[in-house]
Protein backbone atom coordinates (compact mmCIF):
# COMPACT_ATOMS: atom_id res chain seq x y z
CA UNK A 1 0.00 0.00 0.00
CA UNK A 2 1.60 3.29 -0.88
CA UNK A 3 0.92 6.86 0.84
CA UNK A 4 1.04 10.29 -0.16
CA UNK A 5 1.58 12.37 2.87
CA UNK A 6 1.66 16.26 2.42
CA UNK A 7 2.82 19.01 4.79
CA UNK A 8 2.81 16.63 8.46
CA UNK A 9 5.13 18.52 10.65
CA UNK A 10 8.72 19.51 8.84
CA UNK A 11 8.01 17.00 6.35
CA UNK A 12 6.34 18.86 3.20
CA UNK A 13 5.68 16.01 0.73
CA UNK A 14 6.57 12.37 0.73
CA UNK A 15 5.66 8.74 -0.70
CA UNK A 16 5.84 6.07 1.40
CA UNK A 17 5.03 2.29 0.14
CA UNK A 18 4.47 -0.06 2.85
CA UNK A 19 6.25 -3.47 1.68
CA UNK A 20 6.79 -6.47 3.77
CA UNK A 21 9.36 -4.32 5.53
CA UNK A 22 9.47 -0.38 5.45
CA UNK A 23 12.33 1.62 6.86
CA UNK A 24 12.66 5.05 8.19
CA UNK A 25 16.33 6.14 9.00
CA UNK A 26 16.59 9.97 9.94
CA UNK A 27 17.95 12.36 12.99
CA UNK A 28 15.79 13.46 16.12
CA UNK A 29 13.47 16.20 15.73
CA UNK A 30 12.82 14.97 11.88
CA UNK A 31 9.16 14.04 11.99
CA UNK A 32 9.97 10.28 11.59
CA UNK A 33 7.64 9.69 14.23
CA UNK A 34 4.77 11.84 13.19
CA UNK A 35 5.07 9.56 9.42
CA UNK A 36 4.51 6.47 11.62
CA UNK A 37 1.36 7.31 13.36
CA UNK A 38 -0.19 9.38 9.91
CA UNK A 39 0.52 5.70 8.28
CA UNK A 40 -1.25 4.07 11.38
CA UNK A 41 -3.89 6.21 11.90
CA UNK A 42 -4.92 6.16 8.22
CA UNK A 43 -4.39 2.30 8.22
CA UNK A 44 -6.93 2.03 11.19
CA UNK A 45 -9.41 3.59 8.96
CA UNK A 46 -9.23 1.88 6.73
CA UNK A 47 -9.54 -1.45 9.36
CA UNK A 48 -12.58 -0.31 10.45
CA UNK A 49 -14.41 -0.36 7.77
CA UNK A 50 -17.19 0.64 10.15
CA UNK A 51 -16.20 4.16 9.30
CA UNK A 52 -17.65 3.14 5.47
CA UNK A 53 -21.06 2.87 7.47
CA UNK A 54 -23.83 5.81 6.97
CA UNK A 55 -21.37 7.88 4.47
CA UNK A 56 -24.77 8.60 2.05
CA UNK A 57 -22.65 8.75 -1.59
CA UNK A 58 -24.02 7.27 -4.37
CA UNK A 59 -20.47 4.94 -5.51
CA UNK A 60 -22.32 1.56 -5.43
CA UNK A 61 -24.67 0.62 -9.11
CA UNK A 62 -26.15 -1.80 -10.09
CA UNK A 63 -27.71 -3.35 -13.87
CA UNK A 64 -31.12 -3.15 -14.91
CA UNK A 65 -31.32 -6.69 -13.25
CA UNK A 66 -30.96 -5.23 -9.67
CA UNK A 67 -27.34 -7.31 -9.58
CA UNK A 68 -24.63 -6.51 -8.82
CA UNK A 69 -21.01 -8.56 -9.26
CA UNK A 70 -18.61 -8.02 -6.83
CA UNK A 71 -15.97 -9.82 -8.57
CA UNK A 72 -15.91 -7.07 -11.20
CA UNK A 73 -13.90 -4.21 -11.86
CA UNK A 74 -16.10 -1.57 -11.61
CA UNK A 75 -17.55 -2.76 -7.75
CA UNK A 76 -13.44 -2.64 -7.11
CA UNK A 77 -13.29 0.55 -8.27
CA UNK A 78 -16.18 1.70 -6.38
CA UNK A 79 -14.71 0.31 -3.16
CA UNK A 80 -11.49 2.29 -4.04
CA UNK A 81 -13.69 5.67 -4.35
CA UNK A 82 -15.74 4.63 -0.95
CA UNK A 83 -12.09 3.99 0.70
CA UNK A 84 -10.81 7.64 -0.54
CA UNK A 85 -13.78 9.05 0.45
CA UNK A 86 -12.77 7.51 4.03
CA UNK A 87 -9.68 8.83 3.79
CA UNK A 88 -10.88 12.70 3.35
CA UNK A 89 -12.83 12.30 6.24
CA UNK A 90 -9.60 10.25 8.08
CA UNK A 91 -7.79 13.75 7.15
CA UNK A 92 -9.90 16.00 9.43
CA UNK A 93 -10.06 13.53 12.58
CA UNK A 94 -5.48 12.80 12.05
CA UNK A 95 -5.06 15.45 15.39
CA UNK A 96 -7.20 13.36 17.35
CA UNK A 97 -4.22 10.00 17.16
CA UNK A 98 -1.85 13.23 17.71
CA UNK A 99 -4.68 14.48 20.89
CA UNK A 100 -3.62 17.55 20.08
CA UNK A 101 -5.29 20.81 18.31
CA UNK A 102 -6.63 20.81 15.10
CA UNK A 103 -4.93 23.74 13.57
CA UNK A 104 -1.26 21.74 13.79
CA UNK A 105 -2.84 19.40 11.39
CA UNK A 106 -4.79 21.47 9.35
CA UNK A 107 -3.24 21.50 5.90
CA UNK A 108 -1.62 17.91 6.09
CA UNK A 109 -2.97 15.61 3.71
CA UNK A 110 -2.65 12.05 3.55
CA UNK A 111 -4.01 10.03 0.61
CA UNK A 112 -3.15 6.83 -0.94
CA UNK A 113 -2.13 5.55 -4.04
CA UNK A 114 -2.96 2.42 -4.10
CA UNK A 115 -5.71 0.28 -3.39
CA UNK A 116 -6.49 -2.10 -6.14
CA UNK A 117 -4.88 -4.86 -3.98
CA UNK A 118 -7.01 -4.12 -0.65
CA UNK A 119 -10.06 -3.82 -2.58
CA UNK A 120 -9.04 -7.45 -3.90
CA UNK A 121 -8.68 -9.05 -0.82
CA UNK A 122 -11.66 -7.67 0.37
CA UNK A 123 -14.06 -8.59 -2.82
CA UNK A 124 -12.48 -11.91 -2.12
CA UNK A 125 -13.74 -12.31 1.61
CA UNK A 126 -16.89 -11.36 0.59
CA UNK A 127 -17.36 -14.18 -1.48
CA UNK A 128 -17.33 -16.54 1.41
CA UNK A 129 -20.53 -14.69 3.53
CA UNK A 130 -23.70 -14.52 3.28
CA UNK A 131 -25.92 -11.01 3.20
CA UNK A 132 -29.67 -10.55 4.20
CA UNK A 133 -29.75 -6.73 5.17
CA UNK A 134 -32.32 -4.34 5.23
CA UNK A 135 -33.19 -1.01 6.31
CA UNK A 136 -36.42 -0.81 8.93
CA UNK A 137 -39.25 1.44 6.98
CA UNK A 138 -36.80 1.35 3.46
CA UNK A 139 -37.67 -0.93 0.37
CA UNK A 140 -34.35 -1.54 -0.58
CA UNK A 141 -32.99 -4.84 0.59
CA UNK A 142 -29.26 -6.84 -0.41
CA UNK A 143 -29.17 -10.52 -0.24
CA UNK A 144 -26.26 -13.20 -1.48
CA UNK A 145 -25.67 -16.60 -0.80
CA UNK A 146 -22.11 -17.81 0.55
CA UNK A 147 -19.17 -18.88 -2.03
CA UNK A 148 -21.16 -16.09 -4.54
CA UNK A 149 -19.93 -12.96 -6.17
CA UNK A 150 -23.47 -12.30 -6.89
CA UNK A 151 -25.36 -9.57 -5.00
CA UNK A 152 -29.31 -9.22 -5.58
CA UNK A 153 -31.09 -5.50 -5.39
CA UNK A 154 -34.57 -6.50 -3.80
CA UNK A 155 -37.34 -4.71 -3.54
CA UNK A 156 -40.35 -4.45 -1.27
CA UNK A 157 -43.47 -3.15 -1.22
CA UNK A 158 -43.38 0.30 1.65
CA UNK A 159 -46.48 1.32 3.01
CA UNK A 160 -45.00 4.62 3.72
CA UNK A 161 -45.11 7.39 0.69
CA UNK A 162 -42.38 7.81 -1.36
CA UNK A 163 -41.98 11.72 0.35
CA UNK A 164 -40.87 9.69 3.73
CA UNK A 165 -38.51 7.87 2.23
CA UNK A 166 -35.53 10.56 1.57
CA UNK A 167 -32.82 7.81 1.64
CA UNK A 168 -32.09 6.96 -2.75
CA UNK A 169 -31.94 3.70 -3.44
CA UNK A 170 -27.87 3.96 -4.52
CA UNK A 171 -27.37 5.74 -1.16
CA UNK A 172 -29.21 2.50 0.78
CA UNK A 173 -27.21 -0.05 -1.18
CA UNK A 174 -24.08 2.05 -0.57
CA UNK A 175 -25.01 1.85 3.56
CA UNK A 176 -25.91 -1.76 3.13
CA UNK A 177 -23.13 -2.67 1.28
CA UNK A 178 -20.86 -1.09 3.69
CA UNK A 179 -22.69 -2.28 6.95
CA UNK A 180 -21.97 -6.20 4.97
CA UNK A 181 -18.61 -5.73 4.86
CA UNK A 182 -17.83 -4.13 8.46
CA UNK A 183 -20.47 -6.16 10.21
CA UNK A 184 -20.86 -9.60 8.27
CA UNK A 185 -16.94 -10.28 8.13
CA UNK A 186 -15.93 -9.50 11.62
CA UNK A 187 -18.88 -11.88 12.30
CA UNK A 188 -17.86 -14.86 9.85
CA UNK A 189 -14.68 -14.84 11.84
CA UNK A 190 -13.01 -13.94 8.36
CA UNK A 191 -9.74 -11.55 8.91
CA UNK A 192 -9.20 -8.47 7.50
CA UNK A 193 -5.80 -7.09 6.33
CA UNK A 194 -3.72 -4.26 7.48
CA UNK A 195 -5.08 -4.36 11.32
CA UNK A 196 -2.18 -1.65 12.41
CA UNK A 197 -0.66 -2.46 15.69
CA UNK A 198 2.18 0.28 17.09
CA UNK A 199 4.64 -0.15 19.34
CA UNK A 200 5.75 3.19 20.49
CA UNK A 201 9.36 4.95 21.95
CA UNK A 202 7.12 5.29 25.14
CA UNK A 203 6.91 1.53 25.66
CA UNK A 204 9.17 1.88 28.68
CA UNK A 205 7.13 4.71 30.31
CA UNK A 206 3.92 2.84 29.74
CA UNK A 207 5.44 0.31 32.29
CA UNK A 208 6.87 2.60 34.41
CA UNK A 209 4.17 4.89 35.07
CA UNK A 210 0.83 3.08 34.19
CA UNK A 211 -0.36 2.21 37.59
CA UNK A 212 -0.07 6.46 38.21
CA UNK A 213 -2.31 6.67 35.03
CA UNK A 214 -5.92 5.74 34.95
CA UNK A 215 -6.52 3.02 32.85
CA UNK A 216 -10.31 3.64 33.49
CA UNK A 217 -9.79 7.13 32.14
CA UNK A 218 -8.34 6.12 28.76
CA UNK A 219 -11.01 3.12 28.65
CA UNK A 220 -13.86 6.04 28.82
CA UNK A 221 -11.96 8.33 26.57
CA UNK A 222 -11.58 5.58 23.61
CA UNK A 223 -15.45 4.69 23.83
CA UNK A 224 -16.45 8.75 23.96
CA UNK A 225 -14.13 8.93 21.01
CA UNK A 226 -15.80 6.39 18.97
CA UNK A 227 -18.88 8.00 19.73
CA UNK A 228 -17.91 11.41 18.34
CA UNK A 229 -16.71 9.75 15.35
CA UNK A 230 -20.02 7.94 14.58
CA UNK A 231 -21.84 10.73 15.29
CA UNK A 232 -19.82 13.27 14.06
CA UNK A 233 -22.51 14.86 11.84
CA UNK A 234 -24.99 15.81 14.79
CA UNK A 235 -23.68 18.74 16.98
CA UNK A 236 -26.01 18.06 19.44
CA UNK A 237 -25.03 14.28 20.60
CA UNK A 238 -21.54 16.01 19.88
CA UNK A 239 -21.75 18.57 22.97
CA UNK A 240 -23.18 16.06 25.21
CA UNK A 241 -20.28 13.68 24.34
CA UNK A 242 -18.03 16.44 24.52
CA UNK A 243 -19.34 17.67 28.17
CA UNK A 244 -19.05 13.81 28.99
CA UNK A 245 -15.37 13.80 28.80
CA UNK A 246 -14.44 16.88 29.60
CA UNK A 247 -16.83 16.26 33.46
CA UNK A 248 -14.75 12.37 33.75
CA UNK A 249 -11.59 12.35 31.71
CA UNK A 250 -10.83 16.34 32.68
CA UNK A 251 -6.66 16.34 31.30
CA UNK A 252 -5.55 12.79 33.12
CA UNK A 253 -5.23 11.45 29.52
CA UNK A 254 -4.05 13.80 27.35
CA UNK A 255 -1.56 10.89 24.91
CA UNK A 256 -1.47 10.41 21.89
CA UNK A 257 -3.77 7.50 20.89
CA UNK A 258 -0.70 4.94 20.26
CA UNK A 259 0.32 5.49 23.61
CA UNK A 260 -2.52 4.90 25.36
CA UNK A 261 -3.24 1.54 23.06
CA UNK A 262 0.14 0.69 24.76
CA UNK A 263 -0.88 2.14 27.93
CA UNK A 264 -4.50 -0.17 27.96
CA UNK A 265 -2.11 -3.27 26.68
CA UNK A 266 -0.48 -2.98 29.97
CA UNK A 267 -2.74 -2.42 32.20
CA UNK A 268 -5.17 -5.76 30.00
CA UNK A 269 -1.68 -7.87 30.04
CA UNK A 270 -2.86 -10.59 32.87
CA UNK A 271 -6.04 -11.38 30.17
CA UNK A 272 -3.48 -10.27 27.07
CA UNK A 273 -0.50 -12.81 28.02
CA UNK A 274 -3.02 -15.84 28.07
CA UNK A 275 -3.60 -15.82 24.32
CA UNK A 276 -1.24 -17.26 21.82
CA UNK A 277 -0.82 -15.17 18.96
CA UNK A 278 -0.45 -16.08 15.11
CA UNK A 279 2.87 -16.16 15.00
CA UNK A 280 3.16 -18.08 18.17
CA UNK A 281 1.04 -20.85 16.47
CA UNK A 282 2.10 -20.43 12.94
CA UNK A 283 5.69 -19.46 12.77
CA UNK A 284 7.17 -20.07 15.98
CA UNK A 285 11.09 -19.28 15.05
CA UNK A 286 10.07 -15.67 15.67
CA UNK A 287 10.15 -16.52 19.47
CA UNK A 288 12.58 -18.35 19.22
CA UNK A 289 14.53 -15.22 17.79
CA UNK A 290 13.33 -12.58 20.02
CA UNK A 291 13.90 -14.72 23.23
CA UNK A 292 17.73 -14.85 22.29
CA UNK A 293 17.63 -11.36 23.30
CA UNK A 294 14.95 -11.47 26.22
CA UNK A 295 16.00 -14.24 28.22
CA UNK A 296 13.15 -15.08 30.10
CA UNK A 297 9.30 -14.96 29.91
CA UNK A 298 6.75 -12.43 31.23
CA UNK A 299 3.65 -13.60 33.16
CA UNK A 300 1.03 -11.84 36.10
CA UNK A 301 1.75 -12.92 39.48
CA UNK A 302 -0.66 -11.39 41.73
CA UNK A 303 -1.75 -8.74 39.64
CA UNK A 304 1.80 -7.31 39.44
CA UNK A 305 3.64 -8.16 35.89
CA UNK A 306 7.12 -9.89 36.54
CA UNK A 307 9.48 -11.09 34.35
CA UNK A 308 11.59 -14.29 35.48
CA UNK A 309 14.89 -15.51 33.66
CA UNK A 310 15.09 -18.37 31.52
CA UNK A 311 17.83 -19.48 34.63
CA UNK A 312 15.26 -19.16 36.57
CA UNK A 313 18.04 -16.95 38.99
CA UNK A 314 15.04 -14.13 39.55
CA UNK A 315 11.66 -13.39 39.38
CA UNK A 316 11.42 -9.58 39.12
CA UNK A 317 8.34 -6.97 38.88
CA UNK A 318 8.62 -5.06 35.46
CA UNK A 319 9.19 -1.86 37.12
CA UNK A 320 12.29 -2.67 38.57
CA UNK A 321 14.01 -4.60 35.84
CA UNK A 322 16.68 -2.85 33.40
CA UNK A 323 15.64 -0.91 30.73
CA UNK A 324 16.41 -3.18 27.76
CA UNK A 325 13.49 -5.75 29.46
CA UNK A 326 11.09 -3.14 29.69
CA UNK A 327 11.73 -1.82 26.05
CA UNK A 328 11.17 -5.25 25.06
CA UNK A 329 7.42 -6.11 26.93
CA UNK A 330 5.62 -5.02 24.22
CA UNK A 331 7.50 -6.55 21.56
CA UNK A 332 7.21 -9.64 23.00
CA UNK A 333 3.50 -9.75 23.97
CA UNK A 334 2.62 -8.41 20.30
CA UNK A 335 4.62 -11.49 18.90
CA UNK A 336 3.78 -14.30 21.53
CA UNK A 337 -0.27 -13.08 22.14
CA UNK A 338 -1.65 -10.36 19.89
CA UNK A 339 0.25 -10.93 16.72
CA UNK A 340 -2.78 -11.61 13.61
CA UNK A 341 -2.19 -12.54 10.22
CA UNK A 342 -2.15 -9.61 7.95
CA UNK A 343 -1.57 -6.94 10.77
CA UNK A 344 0.84 -4.01 10.07
CA UNK A 345 3.09 -3.82 13.02
CA UNK A 346 4.65 -0.47 13.37
CA UNK A 347 7.61 -0.24 16.10
CA UNK A 348 9.18 3.80 16.56
CA UNK A 349 13.03 2.54 17.30
CA UNK A 350 13.12 -1.17 17.86
CA UNK A 351 16.60 -1.03 18.69
CA UNK A 352 15.52 0.82 22.06
CA UNK A 353 17.89 0.27 25.19
CA UNK A 354 19.63 -2.21 23.36
CA UNK A 355 23.12 -3.08 23.08
CA UNK A 356 24.27 -3.21 20.22
CA UNK A 357 24.70 -7.18 19.71
CA UNK A 358 20.81 -7.51 20.57
CA UNK A 359 20.08 -4.43 18.05
CA UNK A 360 21.78 -7.01 15.58
CA UNK A 361 19.47 -9.98 16.88
CA UNK A 362 16.28 -7.92 17.01
CA UNK A 363 17.01 -7.06 12.99
CA UNK A 364 16.89 -11.00 12.97
CA UNK A 365 13.31 -10.84 14.88
CA UNK A 366 11.95 -8.53 12.79
CA UNK A 367 12.82 -9.99 9.45
CA UNK A 368 10.93 -12.86 10.80
CA UNK A 369 7.89 -11.13 11.08
CA UNK A 370 8.37 -9.71 7.59
CA UNK A 371 8.87 -12.92 6.49
CA UNK A 372 5.63 -14.12 8.55
CA UNK A 373 2.69 -12.52 6.32
CA UNK A 374 2.78 -9.49 8.92
CA UNK A 375 4.25 -5.85 7.66
CA UNK A 376 6.94 -4.22 9.17
CA UNK A 377 7.79 -0.75 9.47
CA UNK A 378 10.38 0.55 11.55
CA UNK A 379 11.75 3.85 12.89
CA UNK A 380 15.52 3.61 13.25
CA UNK A 381 18.50 5.39 14.58
CA UNK A 382 20.80 1.83 14.34
CA UNK A 383 23.18 1.43 12.09
CA UNK A 384 23.95 -2.38 13.33
CA UNK A 385 20.24 -3.02 13.10
CA UNK A 386 20.76 -1.73 8.89
CA UNK A 387 23.90 -3.47 8.48
CA UNK A 388 22.09 -6.89 9.93
CA UNK A 389 19.04 -6.54 7.48
CA UNK A 390 21.37 -5.29 4.39
CA UNK A 391 22.93 -9.04 5.20
CA UNK A 392 19.15 -10.45 5.27
CA UNK A 393 18.98 -9.07 1.80
CA UNK A 394 22.62 -10.18 0.79
CA UNK A 395 21.89 -13.64 1.53
CA UNK A 396 19.07 -13.71 -1.09
CA UNK A 397 21.64 -14.16 -3.61
CA UNK A 398 23.33 -17.15 -5.13
CA UNK A 399 26.26 -18.11 -4.63
CA UNK A 400 28.58 -21.12 -3.63
CA UNK A 401 28.59 -22.89 -0.33
CA UNK A 402 25.67 -20.56 0.49
CA UNK A 403 24.07 -23.58 2.62
CA UNK A 404 27.11 -23.93 4.60
CA UNK A 405 27.51 -19.92 5.33
CA UNK A 406 24.00 -19.92 6.41
CA UNK A 407 24.58 -22.93 9.06
CA UNK A 408 27.67 -21.43 10.36
CA UNK A 409 26.04 -18.16 11.48
CA UNK A 410 22.61 -20.17 12.20
CA UNK A 411 20.50 -18.02 9.65
CA UNK A 412 16.79 -20.33 8.50
CA UNK A 413 15.82 -19.15 5.27
CA UNK A 414 13.15 -17.06 7.64
CA UNK A 415 16.05 -14.91 8.18
CA UNK A 416 16.80 -13.71 4.23
CA UNK A 417 14.77 -11.21 2.55
CA UNK A 418 14.30 -10.53 -1.09
CA UNK A 419 15.52 -6.52 -2.63
CA UNK A 420 11.73 -6.25 -3.85
CA UNK A 421 10.45 -7.18 -0.19
CA UNK A 422 12.34 -4.10 1.26
CA UNK A 423 11.54 -0.20 1.37
CA UNK A 424 13.96 2.12 3.09
CA UNK A 425 13.58 6.22 3.45
CA UNK A 426 15.41 9.21 4.96
CA UNK A 427 14.56 11.79 7.07
CA UNK A 428 16.46 15.02 6.68
CA UNK A 429 16.84 17.37 9.49
CA UNK A 430 15.23 19.82 7.24
CA UNK A 431 12.55 17.28 6.70
CA UNK A 432 13.05 16.10 3.11
CA UNK A 433 11.93 12.46 2.52
CA UNK A 434 14.21 10.68 0.09
CA UNK A 435 14.02 7.08 -0.86
CA UNK A 436 17.08 5.12 -0.14
CA UNK A 437 18.58 2.86 -2.76
CA UNK A 438 18.54 -1.12 -2.07
CA UNK A 439 21.01 -3.25 -4.15
CA UNK A 440 21.17 -6.95 -4.09
CA UNK A 441 23.88 -6.27 -0.99
CA UNK A 442 20.98 -4.13 0.96
CA UNK A 443 20.85 -0.89 2.23
CA UNK A 444 22.49 2.38 0.96
CA UNK A 445 23.77 2.90 4.72
CA UNK A 446 25.90 5.96 3.98
CA UNK A 447 23.91 8.53 6.10
CA UNK A 448 25.25 5.96 9.03
CA UNK A 449 28.81 5.46 7.55
CA UNK A 450 29.69 9.32 7.03
CA UNK A 451 28.97 9.67 10.81
CA UNK A 452 31.16 6.85 11.73
CA UNK A 453 33.94 8.48 9.65
CA UNK A 454 33.55 11.96 11.20
CA UNK A 455 33.33 10.59 14.62
CA UNK A 456 36.69 8.18 13.54
CA UNK A 457 38.36 11.19 11.82
CA UNK A 458 37.79 13.67 15.25
CA UNK A 459 39.27 10.61 17.21
CA UNK A 460 42.25 10.41 14.93
CA UNK A 461 42.89 14.26 15.26
CA UNK A 462 42.76 14.36 19.20
CA UNK A 463 45.09 11.39 19.11
CA UNK A 464 47.30 12.71 16.79
CA UNK A 465 47.29 15.56 18.87
CA UNK A 466 48.28 14.55 22.07
CA UNK A 467 50.53 12.20 20.53
CA UNK A 468 52.00 12.28 17.11
CA UNK A 469 54.50 8.96 17.51
CA UNK A 470 51.46 7.01 17.62
CA UNK A 471 51.06 7.71 14.07
CA UNK A 472 54.26 7.15 13.06
CA UNK A 473 55.54 3.94 10.32
CA UNK A 474 57.16 1.27 12.18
Amino acid sequence: MKFHIENLGKIKQADIEVNDLTIICGPNSASKTWLSYSIYHHLNSIFNLSTFFGLNHDVFTYDSYGKIDIESEKFQNELSMLIETSFDNSNSMLHKTFNTFESIFEKSIVSILDTANYTKIITEKLKDIEINLGIANHPTRIQKEKDSYIIDVLYTEDEKSEEENTLSNKSAIAILLSASISSNLSRSGIELPNRPFVITSERVGSLVFQKDIDGTALSIKESLESLMEEHAENNEINSIIMQLNKLTIGNRASLAIPVRKNLLAVRNADSELKKQSYLAKEHPYVSDALNDIVKGKFTVDNGTLVFSSNDDNHQLPITITSSSIKSLFMIDLYINSLAKKGDVLLIDEPELNLHPDNQRLMAKVITRIANSGIKVLITTHSDYLIREINNAISLSNDFENKNKLLEEYNYLEQDVLKQSQVSAYSVSNTGKVSEMNITNFGIDDSIFDNIIDEANQRQEDIMYAVDPSLFEDE
